[in-house]
């Protein structure tokens, strides 16, 4: 499915919510490498994979769970990301406004490994 119109969002509020409650969720930062270094903070959770690596991780994983992806404002790559695992099966969601919503709403980041 290439129009990512026809994929689900996911509020800031709402992800907080699925996680403080530890539901099942896979969370992807779906980041260019610019927008990732300029921020290396991860949403609790989260596994980084750059959007060219989204393909690879579907094919690696199993859509088990459901999925969120987020990106630095929550547009195209995140929305893009989203689309495509859809396409593949996944449940999947796209976080509004993408971290940037996330920070200034106030919640939680932890340090990423990369």
């Amino acid at each position: 499915m290439s129009d990512s119109n026809d994929v689900r969002r996911i509020s800031a509020g709402q992800l907080a919510s699925l996680l403080a409650e530890n539901r099942p969720v896979a969370v992807l930062d779906v980041r260019r490498p610019s927008g990732f270094e300029k921020n290396p903070r991860l949403i609790p959770r989260a596994v980084r994979v750059p959007p060219d690596a989204v393909a690879e991780w579907a094919r690696d994983n199993k859509p088990s769970v459901p999925v969120v992806t987020y990106c630095v404002h929550g547009h195209e790559v995140s929305q893009g990301a989203a689309a495509a695992l859809q396409a593949c099966g996944y449940q999947v969601a796209f976080l509004e406004g993408g971290i940037t919503e996330w920070l200034g709403q106030g919640h939680e980041t932890i340090a990423s490994d990369a």
